[in-house]
């Protein structure tokens, strides 16, 4: 019987043992070499394909070497632009390089136009006559010109080469902060390099929408490729501005894609871009003292001017200045004071807003400009015309 009760002792306290060591390894079963068949969430990883990507767009990115025609070493083209001379030059040559991009399966490649053309003192004395195209692959090609915009500083070019990697132009509206990519070749020195960033800023100014990126640009990239995240061309890069030491960048530009695709258009049919115009002069609301002064107002109508301005929402308005005579905005009426503030609708606080409303416009085209005088709000069609 004393043996019975000293098992049944011992087995109690077995069971109590394992009962104890089976609660560990439920509440730690890693520890004790343990692993249960438990449904887990797994977030799949996308393989990067943004190499890829940048592959697909640099094959129609290329690198433009330019160069113009033999000048006479006494002419002035000579004499304004080159350093210095020895006794067996008889003639100068000029030379320009930067990128372009392919953008149709038929060669035609967009570039800035003072990438192909040259200048002294601010003014284009001749365009290239030879340009040595180059392709990522080490290709090379020459080209020709189609037809150059210089107010936007774009040209158009056709590549000799049939069945070229291409990248068409994009219509995509890129909003600030969007992630882009700058595809060019600087200096010469570095073949096809790429640089990112985002969009910094969005304005119009002359003729064209810009991008402001913070991706760099220097000489050389004038007139590459801007792509956004899915490969798309969204822009033309333009230019950067620079420290006066040239070593720090400050902003970097592009055209928007959208504005060269007018622009392209024209230059395909016409060989250059004419461009709608209104015949006016004009400036901000917001500078009455400026408008008083270059124009040398009467007190009457300063007064006057100024109580039509406070009626209009705060900074809306541009005031004539200037009116060409026989033309557009002198034919629909207009007068030197008036306070033009919409073209076809859109409000205007600027003269790039004026500017803006009109860019794409072309000679013939009308436009609804709506102004006050007098404290009355009036509306015209004008009929744009083309400046001389």
């Amino acid at each position: 019987m004393k043996f019975l009760t000293s098992l049944t002792f011992i087995a109690k306290y077995i069971l109590i043992g394992l009962g104890f060591a089976a609660l560990l390894i439920l509440l730690m079963p890693n520890r004790f070499g343990f692993s249960f068949n438990q449904q887990q969430t797994v977030i799949p990883i996308k393989p990067d394909n943004t190499s890829e990507m940048l592959a697909t767009a640099k094959a129609a990115v290329v690198t433009l070497q330019v160069q113009s025609k033999a000048y006479p070493i006494n002419s002035r083209q000579c004499f304004e632009s080159v350093q210095s001379f020895n006794n067996q030059q008889n003639a100068c040559r000029f030379f320009n390089n930067g990128s372009g991009v392919i953008i149709d399966e038929h060669g035609h490649l967009v570039t800035s136009a003072h990438v192909v053309t040259f200048s002294s003192r601010g003014q284009v004395f001749d365009q290239a006559e030879t340009l040595l195209v180059e392709f990522s692959n080490g290709l090379k090609t020459t080209a020709e010109i189609v037809g150059l915009d210089l107010e936007s500083d774009i040209a158009l070019l056709k590549v000799a080469s049939d069945k070229t990697p291409f990248l068409p132009l994009s219509s995509k509206d890129l909003q600030v902060g969007d992630p882009i990519y700058a595809i060019g070749t600087p200096y010469m020195g570095f073949h096809q390099t790429i640089t990112s960033g985002i969009v910094s800023a969005k304005f119009f100014a002359k003729v064209s929408n810009y991008l402001q990126i913070d991706a760099p640009l220097r000489t050389g990239n004038s007139g590459g490729a801007l792509i956004n995240a899915k490969g798309e061309l969204v822009g033309i890069t333009q230019l950067s501005t620079q420290e006066g030491s040239e070593e720090k960048l400050l902003q970097s530009f592009a055209i928007a894609s959208s504005d060269v695709a007018v622009i392209v258009a024209q230059l395909q049919t016409n060989g250059e871009v004419a461009r709608g115009w209104l015949g006016l002069n004009g400036e901000m609301s917001l500078n009455l003292e400026s408008i008083v002064q270059e124009n040398q107002l009467s007190n009457e109508q300063t007064n006057k001017l100024k109580d039509e301005i406070s009626k209009l929402p705060f900074s809306q308005g541009i005031v004539v200045t200037g009116i060409n005579r026989g033309g557009p905005a002198d034919e629909a009426g207009l007068q030197v004071l008036d306070i033009v503030t919409e073209v076809n609708g859109k409000p205007l606080y600027s003269t790039s807003d004026l500017l803006g409303a009109i860019w794409n416009k072309k000679p013939d085209d009308k436009v609804k400009v709506t102004y006050w005088r007098d404290g009355n709000k009036l509306q015209s069609e004008v009929v744009l015309g083309i400046k001389n």
